[in-house]
């Protein structure tokens, strides 16, 4: 069940950033940089958030990136912007 939560979640931030444009130098935020632990036991919920707000607060477009191979648990979690970032994705 937690395998099909967090496939559903990274498709639902994957494929609308399919669509964004990438101009200029693009910072990549790893979740794991702020805590994320990816171990399917441990709440990532403050993690997603505090790379979330690095990100949308930058100046360039920056793209967060959630490691493949790992198992994040994250409570309900509200990406909120407007993003200073001219482009946002996730990866």
């Amino acid at each position: 069940m937690q395998r099909l939560f967090t496939c559903i979640l990274v498709l639902g931030f994957v494929l609308p950033t399919l669509c964004l444009s990438n101009d200029g130098e693009n910072e990549t935020v790893n979740v794991m940089d702020y805590g994320a632990h990816g171990d399917g036991k441990s709440d990532d919920s403050n993690a997603f958030l505090s790379a979330w707000q690095h990100l949308c607060g930058g100046e360039g477009p920056a793209t967060m990136l959630i490691p493949s191979g790992k198992i994040f648990l994250v409570t309900r979690l509200e990406l909120n912007g407007p993003c200073k970032a001219p482009s946002v994705g996730i990866k």
